[in-house]
């Protein structure tokens, strides 16, 4: 009886401490205040205020902010697309080598903006690369997408998921792409 008991209390703390200290299964969902459009207009005026010296230079001639929603639809994700004149010119530590074009990626979380990819070498995103700038973008943990007669499609992958270009996303896997896992580490933009 006494063995059963501990077992009991053992299997009852160890629930506990995954549940208070955040298992592997805890993941935050996405809270904001701001619509889409306010988020564009807030990192707009963050670009701006961040590359103010190489857009003064002309190292950064353009900049494009674009809203990437969450699978469930929310305005989680966004991507700043730069165009310059990059000649061994360092933008967030990176070494850019002749290229006219990167990229970033971040997210948000509580109104705050934090990056996650940055992809200074010659790079567009797969969205400009394909010519998707003007359709509804789609991203969630590495894997993004556009919507193509309703379906959901991948058209990149920045990671190492299965999620291969062109394939399409079933509605399991878009549940689980859908919320952004906060615990990762990243940069305040």
């Amino acid at each position: 009886m006494l063995k059963k008991i501990c077992k009991a209390v053992t299997l009852i703390m160890c629930i506990g401490l995954l549940v208070g200290c955040g298992g592997p299964l805890r993941l935050q969902s996405f809270k904001t205040e701001l619509s889409a459009e306010e988020h564009i207009n807030n990192i707009i005026s963050r670009t701006e205020e961040k590359y103010s010296e190489q857009l003064e230079e002309g190292t950064i001639t353009a900049f494009q902010v674009y809203t990437l929603w969450s699978f469930k639809e929310k305005p989680e994700y966004f991507l700043v697309e730069f165009d310059g004149n990059f000649d061994k010119t360092n933008i967030d530590g990176q070494g850019f080598e002749g290229g006219g074009y990167a990229f970033l990626i971040g997210y948000i979380a509580d109104d705050q903006y934090y990056m996650y990819y940055y992809y200074p070498r010659n790079t567009k995103s797969p969205f400009r690369e394909q010519g998707f700038e003007n359709d509804k973008k789609y991203y969630g943990y590495t894997t993004m997408a556009v919507k193509n007669d309703g379906t959901m499609v991948c058209i990149g992958n920045m990671g190492n998921t299965k999620d291969k270009s062109g394939a399409t996303l079933s509605n399991s896997r878009q549940n689980y792409l859908a919320t952004h896992d906060y615990r990762l580490p990243c940069t305040l933009y």
